[in-house]
């Protein structure tokens, strides 16, 4: 089944469709960056807070070598050189994952972004081991994934307004 739609040759209405469907279409073209810069808000608070909830306290072992090593014994946990962090967020690590398709194919569906890391280290901090607590850098629980996919898509709906005012002004 295909739907055609006939937009009026009206000036009126096709200026008048054209501010939407141009921002429209920015916002798509915008949208990979959108959601790397959440990941990015959103990975650098949790290491700001190391954790939410907290990360559990490092074992004394892992300070004795943490000292050993020039860092401080506690904290910030999970972060010495930053190449950990570096490799969930920045574009430029050669750990990190980023990737842009169309869901569906081409032309047949919506964006797909994948964002992730090939940091080694990655399971295991994020879901522990048998040794060493889960210390989650991305969101692990559904509450907290249903929690991100609201700010990404607050975040779009302002980007969309914002993008609308500005093709509107330019009119």
């Amino acid at each position: 089944m295909q739907l055609i739609i006939r937009v009026p040759e009206s000036d009126v209405f096709q200026r008048t469709l054209a501010r939407p469907v141009r921002a429209i279409t920015n916002l798509f073209a915008e949208a990979s960056n959108i959601v790397d810069t959440q990941v990015g808000i959103y990975v650098s608070a949790i290491f700001a807070m190391e954790g939410d909830p907290a990360w559990a306290s490092l074992a004394p072992l892992t300070q004795r070598n943490r000292i050993l090593l020039g860092f401080s014994p506690e904290h910030p946990i999970l972060f010495r050189t930053g190449s950990y962090k570096s490799a969930i967020m920045d574009r430029n690590s050669p750990n990190h994952i980023f990737q842009e398709s169309r869901a569906g194919g081409s032309g047949s569906g919506g964006l797909r972004i994948r964002i992730g890391t090939r940091d080694p280290r990655f399971i295991e901090l994020q879901e522990g081991t048998n040794k060493m607590p889960a210390r989650p850098v991305v969101p692990s629980t559904d509450t907290a994934k249903r929690a991100f996919c609201l700010v990404l898509e607050s975040t779009f709906i302002t980007q969309l307004a914002n993008l609308c005012n500005r093709e509107e002004e330019g009119m």
